[in-house]
């Protein structure tokens, strides 16, 4: 498909129409939705209203025409699967500390690793990944394994005096650039590195994922009023939405919803996704690193059910 379609939205529609048997005021709504997502955009050239594909569009499109990202969900699935096999042997002897915040990180982590490597084709070390919710180490700890930045051997050594697997994340390993756990601290870190960025003219992202439970910290929102107050594009908030925290159900403990309107209300782009579907939160991730003019916030939902079995 042409990034400038050869005819108007009008006379594309009414096409469409008469070929499909499908009512134009369905597709008239449907081309609205497309607009609303930013997948489209009409452009008036030569007298005429052109429909064009926006650069998520494009994505889009390509996602799905893509063969190979089937192979690459795939390969996410079972990479789940074998490292939350690990993390349940590791953490056994640490009795299971942080196992449920752990085994729901994982995926998140992989699809990141594996959009960068895979469908990007870039150094993942070319953007800053930062984990807020430091108690999940061990999930980092896995992937980094899994991608070949740590030994799998050292995967042993977790929580031993002298390792440099700590239960919390210590500055000098592949990828941490900054010790956490303390939590909430880490979407302040990531203002002042995407800040920075911009101050010294680098197109890096700055990724920062962050815990439910952890939004009951008010240096997040600090942080998020921060971000939008200097439009940080390249910030990423990933928020693990698993519904549970140490001490409860997020709903009980301290009640989080309505996310999306906090955050909007906040200023941020906000987008909302399924962590268990992986072209979803490719699609997802993708997005936010396209958005311009405002930091993005994703948030990873997963069914709640699902989120106990963990």
């Amino acid at each position: 498909m042409k990034n400038c379609l050869p005819r108007s939205l009008t006379s594309l529609l009414k096409e469409i129409s008469k070929e499909r048997d499908i009512p134009i005021s369905t597709l008239k709504f449907n081309a609205r939705v497309l607009r609303e997502l930013g997948l489209i955009k009409i452009e008036r050239e030569s007298n005429s209203n052109v429909v064009k594909l926006t650069e998520l569009g494009e994505l889009v499109l390509d996602l799905i025409k893509d063969d190979d990202l089937d192979e690459i969900i795939n390969e996410i699935r079972e990479k789940v699967r074998k490292l939350r096999k690990k993390l349940y042997k590791i953490l056994k002897r640490l009795n299971n500390s942080h196992l449920e915040s752990s085994a729901s990180l994982i995926d998140i982590l992989l699809a990141l690793f594996m959009k960068w490597t895979r469908i990007d084709h870039i150094d993942p070390k070319k953007n800053v990944l930062i984990l807020s919710k430091g108690h999940a180490a061990p999930a980092l700890y896995l992937v980094l394994s899994e991608f070949g930045y740590i030994p799998e051997n050292e995967l042993d050594t977790l929580g031993q005096i002298g390792s440099r697997l700590q239960t919390h994340p210590c500055r000098g390993l592949p990828f941490v650039h900054i010790s956490t756990g303390s939590l909430g601290q880490g979407l302040s870190i990531g203002c002042g590195l995407a800040l920075a960025d911009r101050m010294r003219g680098m197109s890096r992202k700055i990724y920062v994922i962050l815990g439910d439970g952890e939004l009951d910290e008010g240096q997040i929102w600090e942080a998020a009023a921060t971000a939008a107050n200097y439009r940080l594009s390249n910030l990423i908030a990933i928020i693990d939405r698993n519904y549970q925290q140490l001490n409860g159900s997020t709903e009980k403990v301290k009640k989080k919803e309505p996310l999306r309107q906090k955050w909007r209300s906040f200023g941020w782009k906000v987008i909302e996704t399924n962590a268990q579907d992986y072209r979803a939160f490719l699609l997802a991730i993708s997005e936010a690193e396209m958005t311009n003019h405002l930091p993005a916030v994703v948030i990873a939902r997963r069914d709640y059910e699902m989120s106990e079995k963990l």
